[in-house]
């Protein structure tokens, strides 16, 4: 059997997310919410230097290099840590025209398309936005070639927001 069916108007995906996949994810939306730090940083850095300020220097390049190792030991310890193994485990999800239902072993739900504000294609995943910070994760190898325009076609119809044009990179 497939990952994807299509029946009718309803697409049925089984996805799984793995813990290398969730921490690309993970870093790749740590590095666009920190796109202007290592600028900021590594300009006023090389100002205290050009500047005769060697120690200002120094801690600026520290600072970095701290931030970047913090995020990184982070992600990998929140991907790997005992309370996210409900994450990897497969689930259904059922994409239609009236809604998104899914099932797993961690329990079942629906939601309407209302209640997704937006989404996005990042790190090879679909993310759609519930409320919040809060998102399914549908990786996109879960989706057999064919059922993905129809899947971005259903989203395109159904969430008002999609994504930008440099958001649709793998």
């Amino acid at each position: 059997m497939s990952d994807t069916e299509e029946m009718s108007d309803t697409i049925r995906i089984t996805a799984t997310l793995t813990q290398e996949g969730y921490r690309s994810l993970l870093l790749h939306l740590s590095a666009l919410r920190l796109r202007l730090v290592a600028p900021l940083l590594a300009f006023f850095g090389f100002a205290a230097l050009g500047a005769g300020f060697n120690s200002q220097g120094t801690v600026a390049f520290v600072v970095l290099v701290a931030i970047f190792i913090t995020v990184w030991g982070y992600i990998t310890w929140l991907t790997s840590s005992p309370r996210t193994t409900e994450l990897y485990l497969p689930v259904v999800y059922e994409f239609s025209p009236d809604g998104i239902v899914f099932t797993g072993q961690a329990g079942e739900g629906s939601l309407e398309w209302q209640q997704v504000k937006r989404w996005n294609l990042r790190a090879g995943h679909y993310q759609l936005y519930v409320a919040g910070a809060s998102y399914l994760l549908i990786p996109q190898d879960d989706i057999e070639g064919p059922s993905i325009s129809r899947f971005e076609e259903l989203l395109r119809q159904h969430v008002s927001k999609g994504p930008r044009k440099r958001s649709t990179t793998r």
